[in-house]
């Protein structure tokens, strides 16, 4: 399976991470599993979409974002999970302005270049909420 899953230690931090050519069956898994962990975990879960090792088609993208942009449980707009990409290539970058369109997600999605930075962000925004 070329999408590795898996939960940060203690924290309300995932991981998807493609590897070779993802498809679009393999991303409505991903929101299954982060569905199934957002039952476990009291507050917001954090996905990390991680396209650095990954490709997939356009129309295969289009789908994707159709998929993400559906009520399902774990999907981007599931209001429990909070999605995040990290990635540097064209396609991942029109992910983020797709997701943007009212007819997708119509969210904005933090894009980072390298995983520090991802975590980085999530740790700052978890201390946001616990002090709040």
């Amino acid at each position: 399976m070329p999408v590795n899953f898996y939960q940060f230690d203690n924290e309300p931090i995932v991981v998807a991470e493609g590897r070779g050519h993802v498809t679009v069956e393999e991303m409505v898994d991903v929101f299954r599993k982060t569905a199934a962990i957002a039952q476990t975990i009291d507050g917001p879960v954090y996905r990390i979409t991680d396209t650095r090792y990954g490709d997939t088609s356009f129309i295969e993208l289009f789908q994707m974002m159709i998929e993400a942009s559906k009520k399902a449980p774990g999907s981007t707009i599931d209001p429990r999970i909070r999605p995040i990409l990290l990635g540097t290539s064209a396609m991942v970058k029109l992910a983020a302005e797709l997701v943007q369109k009212e007819q997708f997600a119509n969210l904005s999605l933090p894009l980072f270049r390298e995983m520090d930075d991802a975590l980085t962000y999530i740790r700052n925004d978890l201390a946001k909420i616990k002090n709040a």
